[in-house]
C-alpha cells in the first residue's frame, strides 16, 4: 500500500467524519426549529381554547338575556341590538376557534413532515459517519472506493425514501389569510 494512499484514506474519513458531525449540529438546530414549531401550536391551541370559553360565555349571556324576557312580550330596539350583539359576538368566537384549528391541524402535518425529514437524514449521516471510520482500517484505493460507494449507496435509498415523504401539503404562513382545507 502506497503512503498516499494512506494519507488520502485518512483525510477522506476525516472530511466525511466532519460532515457527519456537522450534520449532527444542523440536526440539533432543525430539533429546535421543530420545539418552535411546537411552541406555536401550543399558542394556536390556547388561542382555541380560550375563543370555545369566550363562545361558552357569550352564549351563556344569550341565554340568560332571552330567559329574562317576559314571554309574549315585544322586543324593544335596545333589546333586540343587544341580542343581536351578543349573536355577532359568538360568530366571532366560533370563527377564531375554527382558525385555531386549521393552524393546529397545519402545524401538525408540518411537524410530521419535518420529523420524518430529520429522521432521514440522521440515518444517512448516521451510516455515513459509520462507513467514514473504517476506511483507515480498510487503507487503499479499492477499500477507500468501495467506502465511498457504501455511503453512495446510503444516500441513494435515503434519498429515494425521502421521496415517500408526503409532498408540501400546506401552502399556508400564517393563520389570517389563504385557503385553509380544515382537516
Amino acid at each position: 500500500m502506497l503512503p498516499e494512499n494512506d494519507a488520502i484514506a485518512t483525510r477522506l474519513s476525516a472530511v466525511l467524519q466532519a460532515y457527519a458531525a456537522q450534520g449532527a449540529e444542523h440536526l440539533g438546530e432543525t430539533r429546535a426549529d421543530l420545539q418552535q414549531t411546537s411552541d406555536l401550536l401550543a399558542g394556536a391551541i390556547e388561542k382555541l381554547t380560550r375563543s370555545f370559553l369566550g363562545i361558552h360565555a357569550a352564549l351563556c349571556s344569550e341565554r340568560a338575556l332571552i330567559q329574562s324576557l317576559a314571554v309574549g312580550v315585544p322586543l324593544d330596539a335596545a333589546l333586540k341590538a343587544r341580542l343581536l350583539a351578543l349573536q355577532d359576538d359568538s360568530t366571532n368566537h366560533v370563527n377564531a376557534a375554527v382558525t385555531g384549528l386549521q393552524f393546529q391541524d397545519m402545524t401538525s402535518q408540518l411537524l410530521g413532515r419535518m420529523s420524518s425529514h430529520v429522521q432521514h437524514l440522521a440515518d444517512v449521516l448516521g451510516a455515513a459517519g459509520a462507513i467514514a471510520t473504517t476506511i483507515p482500517a480498510q487503507a487503499g484505493g479499492t477499500a477507500t472506493l468501495a467506502a465511498l460507494d457504501a455511503i453512495a449507496a446510503v444516500l441513494a435509498q435515503n434519498h429515494a425514501q425521502a421521496h415517500t415523504v408526503a409532498r408540501r401539503a400546506v401552502a399556508q404562513t400564517h393563520m389570517d389569510s389563504g385557503d385553509i382545507e380544515l382537516f
